[in-house]
């Protein structure tokens, strides 16, 4: 693999995956989605150009109400199956957060146990569980201390 990492705006996100991707509709709804978060940051991870995986933060304060100004959630982030179990997901959640110096959450569908693992592996521990749209969720962070990668 030869991974390089670039960061991207809201609209060149939509545009790389609203018409490149082999999961075109799942994706080009997700797209409409993140046009309307604001994303603090948006990270692509490309392997010989073609993108492979994503990440993006957002300020905490606009997911959960117990967050404080200045923190964040981490998501959503995605690898493409064909690249996973390679730890492409730990380094972009790293590269993604390694500067913030504030509380960082995720919150991470209880089902998904290698997102999980992947999350623990970083440094993310479990604080709680937490239901959404009939959705059950593991709530995880990583506190203010800074990543390092």
């Amino acid at each position: 693999m030869n991974l390089n990492f670039e960061y991207c705006g809201t609209i060149k996100f939509a545009l790389v995956f609203g018409f490149k991707n082999s999961f075109k509709e799942t994706v080009r709804l997700l797209s409409r989605q993140l046009l309307n978060m604001k994303l603090n940051k948006i990270l692509l991870c490309k392997d010989n150009n073609k993108v492979v995986g994503y990440g993006a933060v957002i300020e905490a304060s606009k997911k959960f109400s117990f967050a404080e100004k200045g923190d964040f959630v981490l998501g959503p982030y995605w690898v493409n199956p064909n690249f996973r179990n390679h730890g492409i997901g730990g380094k972009i959640v790293e590269r993604l957060t390694h500067d913030l110096n504030s509380n960082v959450f995720a919150y991470i569908c209880k089902t998904n146990t290698p997102s999980i693992v992947a999350m623990q592996k970083v440094g993310y521990t479990i604080i709680g569980n937490m239901e959404k749209s009939g959705n059950k969720y593991i709530l995880t962070q990583k506190s203010n201390e800074k990543t390092h990668w």
